[in-house]
């Protein structure tokens, strides 16, 4: 179970972490229409790491808590 929260905690860092370059991209967009695929890629990326936070919590027999998406 050790294993199942590492995971669900690291994949929450790295979600928390690239919220950030996407919200930055996002203001960049305007300018470097470029930006946008990189953007669109860094979302799916934080979706993904919120989805097996909340696989883990569910497999762990936690209560789901809502994750903040960008």
């Amino acid at each position: 179970m050790r294993d199942a929260e590492r995971a669900r905690e690291t994949a929450q860092e790295l979600a928390e972490l690239l919220a950030a370059y996407q919200q930055e991209l996002s203001a960049w967009e305007p300018w470097t229409p470029a930006a946008a695929p990189l953007r669109q890629a860094i979302g799916a990326a934080i979706c993904e790491a919120h989805e097996l936070i909340a696989e883990t919590r569910h497999t762990a027999g936690l209560t789901p808590t809502r994750t903040r998406t960008h």
